[in-house]
């Protein structure tokens, strides 16, 4: 198992990894995509051919929100987009409490 486990005083099962000598080879048979990183190799693969290779449904969660969700979905991922709102609310929607209506009993009709 790589080094960097080792640095971080953890044990891991080398069962539960597959090493690929590159990415064709690491998709080929998966059911998902997880990006976790920036790195600009992960805009630029041939997601067409991945999709192409993968079992079916092919998922995709882009936890970097870096990806072209549009045409990922069109290919036929199903894409999430870790970290990102579906619908998100404007700031003026948002209403503020006070203090005092988080102590039980403080609301108006709460009972005792």
């Amino acid at each position: 198992m790589p080094c960097e486990f080792e640095m971080h005083d953890m044990e891991v099962d080398d069962d539960h990894f597959v090493m690929c000598k590159c990415p064709e080879d690491a998709v080929r048979d998966a059911h998902a995509i997880v990006v976790l990183t920036e790195w600009d190799c992960f805009k630029d693969y041939d997601y067409s051919s991945f999709f192409a290779s993968m079992q079916k449904p092919a998922f995709l969660f882009d936890g970097r929100n870096m990806l072209d969700h549009a045409g990922l979905e069109q290919i036929g991922f199903e894409v999430h987009a870790l970290g990102k709102a579906i619908s998100p609310q404007p700031a003026t929607s948002r209403r503020s409490i006070e203090p005092s209506q988080l102590v039980p009993g403080s609301v108006a009709g709460a009972k005792s």
